[in-house]
């Protein structure tokens, strides 16, 4: 059985790979970049994917590609869809965030995650990126240099306070601490 679903706005990926996985697909293919991706890991995360013996197919259309390249999935669609039709499955680490508004600390909001999970100044570049008019215009890696370069000249840290767990999500596994700084997680 095979479905295919344009998103249609941000966030619509992860409720479309929550719905797969509960309807009882075997694979869910994302087509996009590491927005995308990142999108249908949560989905299928919070729908508990990998319990249900659910798999994610990636074909690499997005202007970064730092997943795939990291990964080394091939950028070709023809080898890419080569490696989900015959189950060449790959396990990858997969992070787990949840934040809250220091003047909300009650609304939380939490996010699945792969290879990176960005605030602070790489946060702030993927935001510019996203929202701009030039990037379908050129290369993918130009896009980010340029506002990488645009945003390092006007950014300012926000103060930060995390919580860092160790294996658990439970308190008295994690380590917390208060700065002001350019945070780089990676899965």
């Amino acid at each position: 059985m095979w479905k295919v679903e344009y998103t249609q706005h941000s966030g619509h990926a992860s409720d479309l790979a929550r719905e797969f996985v509960e309807a009882g697909y075997h694979i869910i293919v994302a087509v996009g970049g590491d927005g995308t991706i990142s999108q249908v890991v949560h989905g299928y995360m919070m729908a508990k994917g990998m319990a249900k013996g659910c798999s994610i197919g990636i074909i690499s259309t997005g202007t970064g590609g730092d997943f795939v390249r990291t990964t080394k999935t091939p950028k070709d669609p023809i080898n890419a869809l080569d490696i989900i039709l015959n189950n060449k499955s790959t396990l990858v680490d997969v992070g787990h965030i949840t934040c809250a508004k220091a003047e909300q600390p009650s609304v939380t909001s939490e996010q699945h995650f792969i290879n990176i999970c960005s605030v602070g100044i790489s946060g702030a570049i993927i935001k510019r990126v996203e929202s701009s008019s030039i990037a379908k215009l050129l290369s993918g890696s130009l896009v980010y240099w340029i506002y990488t370069y645009l945003t390092g000249l006007t950014y300012v840290a926000p103060r930060v306070k995390y919580t860092l767990s160790e294996g658990t999500s439970d308190s008295e596994n994690s380590e917390e601490e208060e700065q002001q700084m350019n945070l780089y997680i990676m899965a």
